[in-house]
């Protein structure tokens, strides 16, 4: 499968349907795997969610619709907020004799909302980038390993994390994206010269640097190349995000939950894609 750096756009897009077409039966149970733990996610937020609602109801003595009532105006008065005025409505002073006042009444409710909420909110954020992140790191690991099965993929998968969130600290480093005000324009230029990285660690080909310095290798002089690719990959996952997304809004008006499962499959689907499109691009500039 091998192809000079300058194969064709039509060739990658080949490629790549290739590589799901033959991999679909173990894309398609990850896909499902990493959406029902996606799942299990926003099921534990919404149990926490609830009882927080119900211990706050009876702390306020509200039935179930003046509290929603209530709850729902005093979020959207407290995000319209500008910060200072944030800042004096929930009772907190700056300052060398600084302290803490009761909030303001009108908002009492909504800002004890929000503090009990906020950790659970935050925990399934990070827990949904771990999952993604994991699955990512699967299906390079499905990709670039040749004939081996997808439990072989599996079986590498925690060393496999590992070594990949090193190299994306490495990565961040070498893109310079850290750097004030330049950074940005930096990464701009560097991070096609790095992303296909990932490809040459998953493949077993390089260790953490090692990796690096061979996508920086590979990509010399084709950044052009690679950057025009790497948009018609972000721009092809958005045609079939889209259809997706339409068929998601349709099924949520007979059944959310379903459509909201349809919504982590159809997410999850796509960093399948994604995976898959770098692993081809990767052989593509060998």
């Amino acid at each position: 499968m091998k192809a000079a750096p300058r194969a064709s756009v039509s060739e990658l897009f080949l490629g790549i349907s290739s590589l799901l077409s033959a991999k679909k039966i173990p894309i398609a149970v990850a896909t499902v795997s990493f959406a029902m733990l996606l799942a299990v996610g926003a099921a534990a937020l919404q149990f926490r969610t609830q009882h927080i609602e119900d211990r706050l109801m009876a702390e306020f003595s509200m039935t179930d619709e003046v509290f929603m009532t209530t709850l729902d105006t005093q979020i959207k008065g407290l995000s319209e907020m500008e910060f200072p005025q944030f800042v004096q409505a929930t009772g907190y002073h700056f300052g060398p004799n600084a302290v803490h006042d009761a909030p303001a009444e009108e908002y009492k409710l909504g800002l004890r909302y929000l503090r009990r909420t906020m950790p659970f909110v935050l925990a399934r954020i990070v827990f949904d980038i771990a999952v993604m992140f994991i699955a990512a790191v699967f299906f390079l690991l499905l990709f670039t390993g040749g004939s081996q099965s997808a439990y072989e993929s599996a079986r590498r998968l925690p060393g496999a994390v590992i070594s990949m969130i090193s190299l994306l600290f490495w990565v961040l480093l070498r893109s310079l994206i850290w750097i004030p005000i330049v950074g940005p324009a930096l990464a701009i230029y560097m991070l096609p010269r790095l992303m296909l990285a990932p490809i040459f660690l998953a493949s077993g080909e390089a260790g953490v640097r090692e990796s690096v310095r061979l996508s920086m290798k590979r990509t010399s002089g084709h950044w052009l190349s690679v950057f025009v690719k790497l948009l018609l990959i972000g721009l092809t996952s958005f045609l079939i995000l889209w259809p997706l997304l339409v068929l998601v809004v349709a099924t949520a008006l007979f059944s959310v939950k379903i459509g909201y499962i349809l919504l982590l499959l159809s997410a999850t689907f796509i960093i399948a894609y994604q995976c898959a499109a770098l692993t081809v691009l990767a052989v593509m500039m060998a």
